[in-house]
């Protein structure tokens, strides 16, 4: 599974929770290159997570009209991990996407091995 991630400059961490979910071949856009306006959505590509704090109002638009047109599901969020998890799942509770491996709310590793180091900045899932 493909999935797109516009908008923000350090999403290491949230590649992380997307690939413990099963996404195996993560893109990342920062949106602030001029050129960025400019590209097509990767081939293959089944999400599309927009870090709307840290994009341009054209590039949205851009996107979301790209998503729109190929029928793409979109999560918009801030860049925080407890907020993608919860998004993720939110969408996974739909029927709209579907977890390869089958994590729950509870069960996202990364989230885990975060609350166990004490590292509330980023927040667990559940």
């Amino acid at each position: 599974m493909t999935a797109l991630i516009v908008g923000g400059d350090y999403v290491e961490s949230l590649r992380k929770a997307m690939s413990a979910r099963g996404m195996e071949r993560i893109e990342h856009w920062n949106g602030r290159k001029p050129g960025d306006l400019h590209k097509t959505l990767p081939k293959g590509t089944e999400l599309i997570v927009i870090l709307y704090d840290f994009l341009s109002h054209r590039m949205l638009k851009k996107v979301n009209a790209d998503a729109a047109d190929s029928g793409i599901p979109i999560i918009h969020c801030r860049r925080s991990l407890g907020q993608l998890c919860r998004k993720l799942d939110e969408l996974d509770a739909d029927g709209n996407f579907s977890v390869k491996n089958g994590l729950g709310k509870r069960d996202c590793a990364l989230c885990m091995e975060m609350t166990r180091k004490g590292d509330s900045t980023q927040g667990a899932c559940g």
